[in-house]
């Protein structure tokens, strides 16, 4: 199912949807990491859930070293469309996906070469109009745990990212730890660097919470929110979308309508929907979001994880179907009773070219 067991897209579907099924959180969610192909932008963009994410610099195992490659133009131009469209993209630097490559693989950390990934954001926003420049999310440079380096890093580059945001753009400023680590430190660490942030950024200032399993714990986040007044807030790299569900309930029971925030996180969806093969078909991309997108308009009551699986077993038929018909210009229902493995030569030979050249 979507190139993966179905027992990892149920549980990734169980965990988006909020315990008592009463829909989706009032969170934007970006589908970070889809820098790789056009195609993955075209997926996620079908979607009403999720927002487009990626990266303007990607790592890349070179020998005993990791390198860096570049956002391409095509993605970059269609990460502008969306903005103008009056929707959310997230831009990420590449920085904590370079360090996560040196950590699996025992590579040296490459250096971040800063000033291209602020030239990436400067080209983004120019190609944006400046009435939906707000829809940028862009991510100031940081120095994974370590907080001094990550603010000499906003001071080096303070006049970029204050003409970031004084032409629009939201930029997200990573909340690091100090490199000393003591842990009664960790809320002054964070009240300093939101001062820091909002001096530069001014009210386009969000707090970026590293929300990854080597960074801040559930009960740390929620020590966060009780300590500081903070606006706008981004979690980072969420990964199991269940701890948006913690992060949402502990703000809805603790804070006030006034002091909500302006809540945003980031997820590897592709990945997550259609498992972690290295190539995944664009077209399987593509059934995945639009069997997302079906399933998040059903209701899902606690019914136990065979009636879930039913249910989107039934909406991925209907995706599909749907998908086929578009590129192939027929009826729904047309192809309904092809056999699977039939259906999905079909669509591989018949689809993926139009998409392709979509």
């Amino acid at each position: 199912m979507l190139g993966c067991v179905p027992d990892q897209f149920r549980r990734f579907v169980s965990e988006v949807f909020d315990p008592i099924g009463s829909g989706m959180l009032p969170i934007t969610l970006f589908a970070s990491g889809l820098q790789a192909s056009p195609n993955d932008i075209y997926a996620v963009g079908e979607s009403n859930t999720w927002s487009v994410g990626a990266q303007s610099l990607t790592p890349q195992l070179s020998g005993d070293a990791c390198r860096w490659r570049p956002i391409g133009d095509r993605v970059l131009g269609l990460l502008a469309d969306h903005a103008n469209a009056q929707r959310r993209v997230f831009l990420d630097s590449g920085a904590f996906s370079a360090f996560t490559t040196s950590q699996r693989h025992a590579v040296p950390m490459p250096l971040v070469p800063w000033h291209d990934v602020v030239k990436v954001y400067s080209n983004l926003l120019l190609d944006v109009d400046i009435s939906n420049r707000s829809h940028l999310y862009l991510v100031a440079p940081d120095v994974i745990g370590d907080r001094d380096a990550t603010h000499q890093l906003w001071e080096s580059y303070r006049l970029r990212l204050e003409h970031l945001a004084a032409r629009g753009a939201h930029v997200i400023f990573p909340l690091q730890r100090s490199s000393h680590g003591l842990l009664g430190s960790l809320i002054e660490d964070a009240s300093s660097s939101w001062r820091l942030a909002q001096s530069i950024a001014g009210h386009r200032a969000v707090a970026g919470i590293p929300y990854s399993k080597r960074a801040w714990s559930l009960d740390e986040v929620q020590d966060l929110f009780r300590s500081i007044r903070i606006p706008k807030a981004h979690l980072l790299g969420v990964g199991a979308p269940a701890k948006i569900n913690a992060i949402y309930g502990f703000l809805s029971q603790s804070l006030s309508d006034d002091h909500f925030p302006d809540l945003s996180a980031d997820a590897a969806v592709i990945r997550s929907m259609v498992g972690t093969q290295a190539h995944p078909t664009p077209v399987r991309k593509r059934i995945a979001v639009r069997t997302y997108t079906i399933a998040s308009e059903s209701v899902f009551h606690d019914e136990g994880e065979e009636a879930i699986f039913d249910q989107l077993q039934a909406s991925q038929a209907k995706a599909r179907r749907e998908i086929l018909a578009e590129a192939l210009s027929l009826p729904l229902g047309t192809y309904a009773d092809l056999d699977p493995i039939a259906y999905r030569t079909t669509v591989t030979e018949a689809a993926m070219p139009i998409m392709d050249a979509a």
